[in-house]
C-alpha cells in the first residue's frame, strides 16, 4: 500500500539512538585490541629452558655492552655511539647486551648508566629480562636489543663529540651482582 505525500517543510532525518555510548568501545575494537595483543607474545625463536645449566665449558658468566637495534653488535672501547632524537621529543642512544655462560631466567635485571667524563648521570635505564624478548646466539649466548638510554640533556650540543662512560651491569633475580661491562664511546649524529 502506498502512502500519500505529506504537505509542508520537511522534517529533519533523526539520527538513530547510539548502539554503544561513547565511553564503551565496540567489540570490533576489543577484538582488534586483542588480537594485536597476542600477536606480541610469542616468539619465532625456541625460548632457553631457564631450569637447565648450560652445557659445556661455558666458562664464568658474563655480560658484554654493545649496540644494536635488531641485532648485537660488540662495543668496542672508543667507538662511536649514535645519538637519536626520539618520538617524545628526549634524546637517547641505543645499546645491547651479550649474556654467556648463563641460562637467563625472567626476572634478572640489565641496568645500563650513562655518564659524563667528571662522572655526572645523564642517564639510567633498569630493565627487568624477560627469557622471550631475548635472542638466542650462535655461540650459546643470548642477547638483549634496542635498549634505549634516554639522556638528561637539552640538544646535541651537550653531548657531541664527548667521550661518555657506559656501564652494563647483570644482577640475578635475588639482586646479587652477576657481571659488569664498562665502555668509553664518543656520541656522534650522523643520522
Amino acid at each position: 500500500m502506498r502512502r500519500a505525500a505529506r504537505s509542508g517543510p520537511a522534517r529533519p532525518a533523526q539520527r538513530p539512538p547510539a548502539r554503544y555510548p561513547a565511553t564503551v568501545p565496540r567489540p570490533s575494537l576489543i577484538l582488534a585490541v586483542a588480537l594485536m595483543s597476542a600477536c606480541g607474545t610469542t616468539s619465532p625463536r625456541p625460548a632457553p629452558d631457564a631450569g637447565t645449566p648450560p652445557t659445556g665449558d661455558a666458562g664464568p658468566p658474563t655480560v658484554e655492552l654493545g649496540v644494536g637495534d635488531s641485532e648485537f653488535l660488540p662495543l668496542a672501547e672508543g667507538a662511536d655511539a649514535e645519538l637519536v632524537f626520539g618520538p617524545q621529543g628526549g634524546y637517547h642512544i641505543v645499546f645491547g647486551a651479550c649474556l654467556r655462560g648463563l641460562t637467563p631466567v625472567d626476572g634478572m635485571v640489565l641496568s645500563y648508566d650513562v655518564r659524563r667524563a667528571d662522572g655526572a648521570l645523564l642517564g639510567e635505564t633498569p630493565l627487568g629480562i624477560t627469557v622471550a624478548r631475548l635472542l638466542r646466539k650462535p655461540d650459546g649466548g643470548f642477547a638483549r636489543v634496542g635498549d634505549f638510554v634516554v639522556l638528561s640533556i637539552t640538544g646535541p650540543p651537550d653531548v657531541l663529540g664527548a667521550t661518555l662512560t657506559v656501564h652494563v651491569s647483570l644482577r640475578d633475580a635475588g639482586g646479587t651482582l652477576v657481571d659488569e661491562d664498562t665502555r668509553h664511546v664518543v656520541v656522534v649524529d650522523r643520522l
